[in-house]
């Protein structure tokens, strides 16, 4: 049997130019090997699994929020040259020197602005992350009997499964509803036969079923 492990964490990672603090990222991937006679030369067994979590908390997003003041119906900072690469936007009717009455927001707008994060910043910039805490795991088992000197039958069954959360229902965070989670399962198991009827002449016959 062999058993191995590769690890790979952030500390060893410089900071991304856009984050505020350094990746958070613990990759852990293992597993292992066995196998040997059951009965001498005549029942075989053979097994393998490998197993991958991976934990990440990035913060490299940039997104745009309404501000406090945008929702008290005040533009004039967003639509300032520091909020817009030195150009000056000017907001056309309702607006009023870039300003309007809140009363006419939609009440869905308010309500969906109001599950967003807040942002501190006049533009209305946030830095977010997408969480990561994915498990995976791998596994193969094999069964071998050599019934006598012309034939020989083997069984294997794989199995392949990923959880990996959708970054919402970790954070709870509206703009993280655009990443997509995943999750599933996929299994292979498989018949042979293999007969010797001559020097020259063999059948190997295979039975599979897959289901995912």
């Amino acid at each position: 049997g062999d058993l191995f492990e590769f690890v790979r964490n952030g500390k060893f990672n410089a900071r991304n130019a856009f984050a505020t603090r350094r990746d958070t990222i613990k990759r852990n991937q293992f597993g292992g090997t066995i196998g040997g006679p059951i009965i001498k030369n005549k029942l075989f067994f053979f097994s393998g699994y490998q197993g991958t979590t991976i934990r990440q908390d990035p913060s490299d997003s940039i997104s745009f929020v309404p501000t406090p003041a945008m929702l008290a119906g005040d533009f004039t900072a967003v639509t300032s040259p520091a909020c817009n690469a030195g150009r000056q936007i000017t907001l056309n009717a309702p607006f009023v020197n870039n300003r309007i009455n809140p009363a006419l927001f939609t009440r869905p707008a308010v309500a969906l602005a109001g599950k967003l994060p807040g942002s501190a910043d006049a533009c209305g910039k946030v830095i977010y992350g997408d969480p990561n805490t994915e498990t995976d795991h791998m596994a193969i088992g094999r069964i071998d009997f050599q019934w006598n000197d012309k034939q020989s039958i083997f069984g294997r069954y794989v199995v392949d499964s990923v959880n990996n959360p959708q970054p919402y229902s970790l954070n709870h965070n509206l703009l993280s509803t655009s990443t997509n989670g995943s999750e599933g399962l996929s299994q292979m198991f498989t018949l042979g036969d293999t007969y010797l009827f001559s020097p020259n002449v063999v059948n190997s016959l295979r039975l599979s079923a897959n289901r995912a």
